[in-house]
């Protein structure tokens, strides 16, 4: 028996499967139900009327699925009238309901950072709790950390919180709870907090690795150290993790990506050679993706002991700007030049020419040269959310490869307004637990509350 696997079908003849593609037979397709032809016993048998309702359901299966010409209350309304709508159905009316959520989805609250002139910020790092932590990198390598709201702050007093206040639009502005910490002298590049620690990376020429408590009272140490410019310079890019005790690094370097097993030591450095600067990195658990400025996204597996060049996955037409994995066996890659694909890491076949055969590919993407917009996957899995160029967020279903449209009406805190933003977005981030996204434009940051209308 065949396997249902998205975006290809299945040949029986030639026993093999490939991509469904316009000229697809559509008897091959999945789901297509062959009719049988009538027989002496079927002729005999009661004929059962067809009525609109029934045609209106085949149609609905024979078309392609789409997000579009939706709304969140017809999409419902379908549900509800449908008890026995099928799985597959079932499932793309509540990825429309979820894509029209994500349109309709409006600015909750904006805080503007006490950065120097000329400053913009290049790294964020949010808490799961939307009141919680949150840590800012600037150009000039300075950090910046917001506090936790406290009580006393939450108060409500008359027609204003105490510290903050409502702009002409109604958009409460929070009182000011970002403070300076400390400064690494050049570009902040990577930020992240994991349990009650901050990790932040800066770019160079003496990139620097800065490791940190959260809680400014709390009698720590700061671990800081410079890689030495000789081995690790141009610090694009790093991804940390740590299991509460101690913290490793992989970090995208000037012809390199390295692998730092203990922070806290500076052991275990080990050098993943690409041959290109290494401008994206992608981890989980030992197998490291790194995306170049060549276009080649390539694999690492830390368990093997040799020292290679790693297994080469795919080749774009320009620099690779993002590499992220979602639904555990699904890739999705975004390069300088605009193009943005989605790849079956189960099945990586090379087309002629030497390109790897894309799942999806997202149109629309406003890009030419800029390597640090924002760019994010949701934490469903089923939407991704990238910042153009033209200072504009866009997203794009991870299922069917479309855009989500912009909201009908026209409002100046949408997410996916068509009026660009004041500057470029170097930053987006999700919380899957709070269901907020956050960006980051210039000296603001900004939180929205995905589905909502704040």
């Amino acid at each position: 028996m065949s396997l249902n696997l998205p975006g290809f079908y299945y040949d029986p003849e030639r026993n093999r499967y490939f991509p469904i593609t316009s000229s697809t037979p559509q008897h091959l397709l999945p789901g297509y139900k062959t009719q049988s032809p009538p027989t002496a016993d079927n002729s005999k048998r009661k004929r059962r009327k067809i009525s609109t309702s029934d045609l209106d359901s085949q149609s609905h299966v024979s078309a392609l699925p789409s997000i579009h010409g939706s709304s969140v209350f017809s999409a419902m309304r379908s549900l509800r009238s449908n008890p026995a709508m099928s799985y597959g159905r079932k499932s793309h009316v509540v990825h429309q309901i979820e894509s029209c959520t994500i349109s309709r989805t409006r600015l909750c609250e904006e805080e503007e950072l006490p950065l120097g002139p000329g400053c913009r910020i290049t790294a964020l790092a949010v808490s799961d709790d939307p009141e919680g932590y949150q840590v800012a990198g600037d150009n000039r390598g300075w950090i910046f950390i917001r506090q936790p709201l406290s009580l006393n702050t939450q108060e409500y007093q008359g027609e204003a919180f105490r510290g903050g206040r409502f702009d002409e639009d109604g958009l409460y502005i929070g009182p000011m709870r970002w403070f300076c910490d400390l400064g690494l002298m050049t570009k902040i590049t990577a930020i992240d907090i994991i349990h009650d620690k901050v990790f932040v990376s800066s770019f160079g020429p003496h990139a620097k690795i800065m490791v940190g408590a959260l809680d400014a009272s709390q009698d720590t140490d700061v671990s800081a150290f410079i890689l030495e410019p000789a081995k690790a310079h141009d610090l694009w890019t790093a991804v940390f993790e740590s299991d509460g005790k101690t913290g490793s690094a992989t970090l995208g370097l000037h012809g390199k990506a390295m692998y730092v097993q203990d922070l806290d030591n500076r052991m275990g450095m080990r050098t993943l050679h690409t041959g290109s600067d290494v401008m994206t990195i992608c981890k989980k658990q030992d197998i490291v993706y790194t995306g170049e400025r060549s276009g080649m996204v390539r694999l690492f597996d830390l368990r093997s002991d040799s020292v290679s060049t790693g297994s080469s996955l795919v080749k774009m037409d320009s620099m690779v700007t993002n590499v992220e994995l979602y639904r555990t066996w699904e890739m999705i890659v975004a390069a300088a030049k605009g193009d943005m694909r989605s790849f079956d890491m189960r099945f990586m076949r090379k087309e002629p020419g030497g390109k790897t055969r894309s799942l999806l590919e997202f149109e629309g993407h406003k890009n030419t040269h800029m390597n640090d917009l924002g760019f994010e996957i949701l934490p469903s899995g089923d939407f991704v959310v990238a910042a153009g160029m033209d200072r504009k967020i866009r997203a794009w279903s991870t299922r069917t490869g479309e855009q989500v449209p912009s909201p009908s009406e026209k409002s100046p805190h949408a997410l996916l307004d068509e009026r660009p933003f004041e500057d470029d977005i170097h930053a987006i981030r999700a919380s899957a637990e709070s269901g907020g996204l956050w960006t980051s434009t210039g000296r603001f940051v900004r939180h929205f509350k995905i589905g909502a209308a704040c």
